[in-house]
């Protein structure tokens, strides 16, 4: 097994994206009350329910990735989905949005069950 300097900073790099895309996800529900806040999913934005379908379809790949033991490829693929959906696409969108009102986004579907959660086993 080779290791070098190069090597264990593009391992960190990537573990720190994909930190800091669930924590960023994660603050937005400091306050949140599904008795009050929770969004019917038809009331999202075409933009908010793109992202949410795309998690879920994400969801699917790792649960068979995790079936064939083909853990490489499920890290490639939660990454891909924090750095380039979400991080450099998506949350990039929705910074403005939720710094004028409520966030909504992910507050909308959690009455599903939240994906990035699951991912991890």
């Amino acid at each position: 097994m080779r290791v070098s300097d190069e090597i264990l900073e593009r391992t960190s790099d990537g573990y720190r994206r994909l930190r800091n895309t669930a924590r960023f996800l994660l603050s937005n529900l400091d306050d949140f009350n599904p008795a009050q806040d929770l969004v019917d999913t038809n009331d999202l934005l075409a933009l908010d329910r793109w992202v949410i379908d795309r998690a879920f379809a994400l969801q699917a790949e790792v649960k068979a990735a995790y079936e064939t033991y083909q853990f490489q490829q499920i890290y490639q693929k939660v990454h891909h989905f924090c750095v380039i959906d979400l991080g450099g696409f998506y949350l990039d969108i929705i910074k403005d949005r939720n710094t004028l009102q409520k966030p909504t986004a992910w507050r909308g579907v959690l009455h599903k069950r939240p994906c990035i959660m699951y991912w991890k086993h």
